[in-house]
C-alpha cells in the first residue's frame, strides 16, 4: 500500500480506516504477507556473523515498510520516532537523507530508489532557483544545485549559512543515484526522461562555474570540502567537486551515448575531464604515507574532513580494488587505516576500505562502527 500527503490529512486517514474496514484486516495483512514474501525472495547475503545478518536484514525491512511511499525515508528514524513529537534534525539533509539508499539496487531494492529519485526530480525548480542566486545562469537557464539542508517541496534551507555556503556537490551526487537506478534497471525511459535531464542540468551548473586559467592550462574551481563546519570558505579546487565533476561528466557522457544526443556538449563534457585540475599527494600530520589532498590550498582542509580523501572510492566509484596497488589507491587506504578501526557514522568508510579490496579492515570498521553507535 503507498502512503501519499494529503491536504487533508484527518479526512484521508478515516477514509484509509474505512477502506481497512470493508476489505478487512485479513484481506490487508494477505497483501502485505505476499509482498514481503516476493520482497525476501530478492536477495539474500551469508557473512558468516549472525549479528552483522540480521543488520543487513533489518535494514532492508526498515527501508521495505518505509520507503515505498511519496517521499524519502527521513534519516533520524523513518517512519519511527522515539520521542513523542519531539523531531530533531527534522530538516532534510542531503549527506544523511543518500545514505539511506546507498546500496538499495545492489540488493536488488531499485524499487525502493524511487521515492529518493521521483521527490529530487519533482525539487528542480527550487534547486534552479538556486543555481540562479549563486551564479550558475546557464544560457537557457537550465542549471540546478542542491542545499546541503532543504525541504522536499524545493526549499532550500539557510543555503548562504558559512558552514553550507560554498558545498556544490549535493547535486551532483543526486544526479550519480539517477544514473545509478538506470545501470541496475536498464530503464531506458527513466534514463531519457528523468536521469539524463537532472544530470545534464546538475552538470550545466559546474560549466558554468569552473573557471579556465590559461597559464595552466587546466580548469579550476573555488568550493569547501562537503560541510565546511569550521566556516572556513572556499578553496581552490577541492578534491568534493574534483570527484563529484568527474564522477557527473562520465555518467552524462555514457547517457548521451545510450540516448544518441547532445554528441557536442559530450564533447565539450570531455573537454573540461581532460582539463581538470590534477589530484596531488601530500603527507598529513598522524597518517603514514600519503594522501590525496583536500585542495590547492595548503593547510585549509585535509584528506580527513569528510573523508574526502578515500570518496573517490565510494561514493563516487571512480577507483576501485584493480586500482589498490595504484599511487592513488595506495593513498586511499593510507587514510582509512589511519583511523585504527573507528568510523564517524556519517562516514562511509568500511565501503570504502571494502571497494579497495581489504576486506579485514572493512569488517573491523564496520563491527566497531556498529559497537560505537550502538
Amino acid at each position: 500500500m503507498l502512503f501519499r500527503s494529503a491536504e487533508d490529512p484527518a479526512a484521508a486517514a478515516i477514509a484509509l480506516l474505512d477502506r481497512a474496514e470493508r476489505e478487512t484486516v485479513a484481506a490487508i495483512k494477505a497483501d502485505k504477507d505476499a509482498w514481503f514474501a516476493a520482497f525476501w525472495d530478492r536477495s539474500f547475503v551469508k557473512l558468516g556473523d549472525d549479528y552483522l545478518e540480521n543488520i543487513y536484514y533489518l535494514r532492508r525491512y526498515l527501508m521495505g515498510i518505509g520507503s515505498r511511499g511519496k517521499y524519502p525515508v527521513i534519516f533520524n528514524g523513518g517512519l519511527w520516532r522515539w520521542n513523542r513529537d519531539v523531531i530533531n534534525w527534522m530538516t532534510p539533509h542531503h549527506w544523511n537523507t543518500q545514505q539511506q539508499y546507498w546500496g538499495l539496487c545492489a540488493a536488488n531494492d531499485c524499487d525502493l530508489m524511487r521515492p529518493y529519485l521521483n521527490t529530487y526530480f519533482d525539487m528542480i525548480p527550487g534547486m534552479r532557483k538556486l543555481a540562479t542566486r549563486l551564479g550558475g545562469v546557464h544560457k537557457d537557464k537550465d542549471a540546478i544545485l542542491l542545499a546541503e539542508m532543504h525541504n522536499f517541496d524545493g526549499y532550500m534551507v539557510d543555503p548562504f549559512r558559512m558552514d553550507m555556503r560554498y558545498n556544490f556537490t549535493p547535486a551532483a551526487q543526486v544526479a550519480s543515484r539517477f544514473f545509478e537506478y538506470f545501470e541496475y534497471t536498464g530503464d531506458t525511459a527513466f534514463l531519457a526522461e528523468k536521469a539524463y535531464p537532472f544530470m545534464k542540468k546538475a552538470a550545466n551548473f559546474y560549466l558554468d562555474k569552473l573557471a579556465w586559467n590559461a597559464e595552466k592550462n587546466r580548469y579550476e574551481f573555488h568550493g569547501s570540502v562537503f560541510e565546511d563546519g569550521g566556516g572556513r570558505g572556499p578553496a581552490l579546487d577541492p578534491l568534493s567537486d574534483r570527484n563529484g565533476i568527474e564522477a557527473l561528466f562520465n555518467a552524462c557522457i555514457r547517457a548521451a551515448a545510450i540516448l544518441d544526443t547532445d554528441t557536442l556538449l559530450s564533447f565539450r563534457w570531455n573537454q573540461v575531464l581532460e582539463h581538470l585540475w590534477e589530484r596531488r599527494l601530500e603527507q598529513e600530520d598522524g597518517i603514514e604515507g600519503e594522501v590525496i589532498a583536500a585542495c590547492d590550498e595548503a593547510g585549509k582542509y585535509t584528506a580527513r574532513d569528510w573523508m574526502v580523501g578515500g570518496l573517490i572510492a565510494f561514493p563516487e566509484g571512480l577507483i576501485g580494488i584493480d586500482d589498490k596497488d595504484t599511487p592513488l589507491g595506495i593513498a586511499v587506504m593510507n587514510l582509512i587505516r589511519s583511523r585504527h578501526g573507528s568510523m564517524y557514522s556519517h562516514h562511509p568508510v568500511p565501503i570504502i576500505a571494502a571497494r579497495m579490496g581489504d576486506g579485514d579492515e572493512a569488517l573491523k570498521l564496520l563491527k566497531n562502527g556498529i559497537a560505537d553507535m550502538q
